[in-house]
């Protein structure tokens, strides 16, 4: 198989996605990428699919074409920084579909954050949120702690800081949002508390 192949059939689907009268008929083309494919390129079908699902809030659809990104972005070659910033991205997405395993097991959000984190430099346009992802992961289950949300996202302010004139200012983070959200709800239930 021709990887240009696969290349020229993103590029396409880039241009088409954007029209949302043709999310049908992308997520039956998208299908036939993913048969089709037999390079690394595979998991950008998947993943793709499952964003026009979510799209329609087709949420169970999302989570399922996610469940089959995972091996492909885990297995990516060679494991740099934006592969491995792929996994989180995929860990990412699965979780804002309502189940995900690294809420019951933080643990594995917080391992490939700290390999994407050893392996980019600190002007890399995914540092910061990676923080922002690790910060999330200890605020569920047995990693529940506030103390590491609060350093981890002080982190990832940080890191925003290193970032190159062409990302700043940082755009919109799931993650960041995420926590400084739940930050304000804690406080006004603390403040609610208090009176």
């Amino acid at each position: 198989a021709n990887p240009k192949n696969d290349y020229a059939k993103i590029c396409f689907i880039e241009r088409e996605v954007y029209d949302s009268s043709r999310f049908p008929w992308l997520i039956d083309y998208l299908k036939k990428c993913q048969r089709d494919s037999t390079t690394d390129y595979k998991f950008y079908f998947y993943t793709t699919r499952a964003a026009l699902f979510a799209m329609l809030s087709k949420f169970k659809e999302s989570y399922e074409e996610l469940t089959l990104a995972l091996p492909l972005v885990s297995n990516l070659k060679p494991r740099n920084a934006t592969n491995l910033y792929f996994e989180v991205e995929v860990l990412n997405t699965l979780a804002a579909c309502g189940k995900m395993l690294f809420y019951k097991n933080p643990k594995k959000m917080i391992e490939l954050c700290e390999n994407f984190l050893a392996k980019c430099d600190d002007t890399h346009p995914k540092r910061p949120d990676a923080y922002y992802a690790m910060a999330t992961a200890y605020m569920s289950g047995e990693y529940d702690n506030e103390d590491m949300v609060s350093k981890y996202y002080k982190m990832g302010l940080e890191a925003e800081k290193n970032q190159l004139p062409f990302y700043l200012p940082y755009g919109n983070s799931m993650n960041k949002n995420l926590i400084e959200t739940t930050m304000i709800l804690r406080q006004q239930k603390q403040n609610h508390n208090n009176n």
